[in-house]
């Protein structure tokens, strides 16, 4: 896809799915296990707006096994897109709809969009590291995961974004974006 094909686009937010360790649920069930620390454990799928770098939406939990990162956003993401718009996301994105992947900015003439998306995914797991930096879902969470690991979830998930509004703030993307629109223009 060329630079002025993306600059119609409509993409405001980076996408990407993190895990949480939890206990092994019994009975045993391969659905739980989660190929990122090759045990049981939850997956959320975080979306963050690329302009202001605020979280502007979070689902889950999902058994990390049953639910991949596409999965998850073509089910449950895409109702929330406009008819036009599209995503950021990382290469677990591959074939997901609307996604815009690593894939697809293959090429010279991507090569600035192609930085703008690396930076803005950076960020993006800037905002995931934030929330693993809480105890409660740094460590193994040792409560029901179906029942009680969202709840914990979403209220860090909202403390984190409170914190961003109020001074805590992601990195800029400033620079890149004005890079990237320097470079569309010529």
């Amino acid at each position: 896809m060329r630079q002025e094909e993306f600059v119609d686009q409509d993409i405001r937010v980076t996408v990407d799915g993190t895990d949480f360790k939890i206990q092994e649920p019994k009975p045993f069930d391969r659905a739980w296990f989660s190929h990122k620390f090759k045990g049981p454990g939850v997956r959320y799928l975080v979306a963050v707006s690329v302009i202001k770098g605020y979280i502007v939406w979070v689902d889950g939990p999902y058994m990390c096994g049953k639910w991949p990162d596409n999965k998850i956003a073509n089910e449950k993401f895409l109702p929330w897109l406009g008819e036009e718009e599209k995503y950021l996301a990382d290469r677990s994105f591959r074939g997901a709809q609307k996604a815009i992947t690593p894939y697809h900015l293959r090429g010279e003439e991507n090569g600035h969009l192609r930085r703008l998306a690396s930076v803005a995914r950076a960020r993006h797991e800037t905002a995931n590291s934030r929330l693993k930096n809480w105890k409660i879902l740094s460590y193994v969470f040792r409560h029901d995961p179906v029942t009680q690991h969202g709840p914990v979830f979403d209220a860090v998930a909202k403390i984190t974004q409170l914190e961003i509004e109020n001074g805590r703030s992601l990195f800029s993307l400033e620079r890149e974006m004005q890079k990237f629109w320097d470079n569309a223009n010529m």
